[in-house]
């Protein structure tokens, strides 16, 4: 047969080059005017976007590096929360986080659990006083 007296060649042997092809993303038209579908099965819209992120900054006692690590740490291990981060001086978090899966109030639970006052929750005594010397906000 023509062609088979060439050596195949593996992937790495392979010196021609290679352009990757640009996703490109169809416009979404939910409307099929060509298809006989039951009214009550035909929408306007298709719902493509995942749900949005929202965002909140409250208050989370707190003193140091080591409590920032915790509370950034606390505040991540939520389901749905994209980034937490703990500003020391101002002690406010700022949050992002989708709001499907999750929201404020189970953000400043997770947090109070690791030892840290929120706007809304206290911590358990005995979490606040396993707390490293450092990290004790309580006067």
């Amino acid at each position: 047969m023509p062609g088979m007296d060439t050596p195949a060649r593996s992937k790495s042997e392979c010196k021609e080059p290679h352009k990757k092809q640009p996703l490109i993303k169809p416009d979404i038209d939910n409307s099929m005017p060509e298809m006989d579908m039951p009214e009550k099965l035909k929408s306007d819209k298709v719902n493509t976007s995942i749900s949005a992120i929202q965002q909140a900054t409250f208050g989370v006692s707190g003193n140091c590096e080591m409590c920032k690590d915790r509370i950034e740490k606390a505040a991540i291990s939520v389901k749905g929360v994209d980034t937490a981060v703990w500003d020391v001086d101002s002690k406010k978090i700022a949050v992002k986080f989708y709001g499907s899966e999750t929201d404020v109030n189970a953000l400043q639970k997770a947090i109070a659990l690791v030892g840290h006052d929120t706007e809304k929750y206290k911590a358990e005594n005995d979490i606040y006083d396993g707390l490293p010397s450092c990290c004790k906000y309580r006067k």
